[in-house]
């Protein structure tokens, strides 16, 4: 059996890389960036690659990596498409070349045949429902604290869709999370069944919003897919797995998940927290006539 060469060139791998085992034998070390219709991103000694899904065997993620801010203080978080993904950094539809790795295999790539849906090409049942008008009169609910975290929440939904800019959905998030947060701390408003379940929308928001964060910054994968929230949105779990299976990795692993969560995972999680708003409307329907 042949050995499977590791991509160093006279280069000594990070103590936090990541490997990406290729189906030529090759194995690639670096700093996994992110996944794209076109395949799994790789920066290996400085360089991004694009892997396509047909040539990724396994994959290992190292430790997670620090933030390393810059000496002027701490960096601008990168934007991010939420969540049509970005143009891929450098397409590149096979393995590295032999002129790149010298010391790669020189073998074939392997069948040109495609393989599984990259996941980044959804099916439909990720894409987040438009929002739908509520029945709910807002002027009739009471106490106000209540009425104005329903506004919040109907307002952060309705920007909550493919094409949002990052900054603009993180700046909705921060206008509603104090008013939700007002609104469970009220006293006077003793409706636990109403305040579960909007604590649990304003959560999945939120975690939209982190998770999208750190992918854009190629940060703590891990972390992200450690997150209590995902087991809180069926949709995202099932995309996780169905994905983990299409291209062989480990549905547990909580890199993966959290690579997922923040890139085309968003729409699965708008959608588990807009159904737990029309969970709201419907406790709220004898109150609100």
């Amino acid at each position: 059996m042949a050995l499977a060469v590791v991509v160093c060139a006279a280069w000594s791998p990070p103590a936090a890389a990541d490997v990406v085992e290729l189906t030529t034998g090759q194995k690639l070390v670096g700093v996994i960036k992110g996944m794209t219709p076109k395949g799994l991103v790789i920066e290996v000694q400085g360089r991004e690659r694009t892997i396509a899904q047909r040539l990724v065997l396994s994959l290992a993620f190292g430790p997670a990596r620090p933030a390393t801010p810059p000496a002027g203080g701490a960096p601008e978080p990168a934007a991010v498409a939420l969540p049509a993904a970005a143009a891929p950094p450098t397409p590149a539809d096979a393995a590295p070349t032999p002129a790149e790795s010298p010391t790669a295999r020189r073998e074939p790539a392997g069948p040109a045949e495609p393989g599984p849906t990259p996941p980044a090409a959804k099916t439909a049942e990720t894409t987040p429902p438009a929002p739908s008008g509520s029945s709910i009169v807002l002027a009739r609910l009471s106490p106000s604290t209540l009425r104005d975290a329903m506004q919040a929440l109907f307002d952060l939904r309705a920007v909550a869709v493919p094409g949002t800019s990052a900054e603009e959905y993180k700046a909705r998030v921060v206008q509603a999370t104090p008013l939700v947060d007002r609104y469970l701390a009220d006293d006077h408003a003793p409706r636990p069944d109403l305040k579960k379940v909007l604590r649990t929308a304003m959560r999945l928001y939120a975690f939209a919003a982190s998770a999208s964060s750190v992918y854009a910054a190629k940060g703590d994968f891990a972390g992200v897919g450690r997150d209590p929230a995902i087991a809180e949105c069926p949709r995202l779990q099932r995309s996780i797995d169905r994905d983990a299976a299409d291209w062989k990795f480990k549905a547990d692993d909580p890199a993966f998940a959290g690579m997922i969560a923040g890139s085309e995972g968003l729409p699965d999680l708008w959608a588990c927290a807009s159904d737990r708003l029309d969970a709201v409307g419907k406790l709220l329907a004898g109150q609100a006539q």
